[in-house]
């Protein structure tokens, strides 16, 4: 996801994946991904965002996103980017 923010905007790629993660498809995506390919993926957590995705109140981060579903970092955001670079990713309010 970052890449394609940082191909897209490279000095906005906070407010560019803070938006795709309010869609209901880019939630149903990542939630089918880590379902497959994350034993420890949190399915109910899940349900929560899903329901809520496309809501104008919808506010969702890469870090509560991590946190609450138990997803993989790296399949959201590689492992490439710098730590102030992550910082800026991770804390997307």
């Amino acid at each position: 996801m970052t890449d394609i923010a940082r191909h897209k905007d490279s000095e906005h790629t906070d407010s560019i994946i803070q938006n795709w993660m309010r869609n209901r498809n880019t939630i149903e995506l990542l939630g089918f991904w880590e379902s497959i390919y994350n034993p420890g993926f949190k399915p109910l957590e899940f349900e929560g965002f899903r329901k809520q995705a496309g809501l104008n109140s919808f506010v969702l981060t890469p870090k509560k996103w991590i946190e609450t579903t138990n997803a993989i970092k790296e399949n959201l955001i590689p492992a490439q980017l710098t730590g102030e670079q992550m910082d800026i990713v991770m804390c997307q309010v």
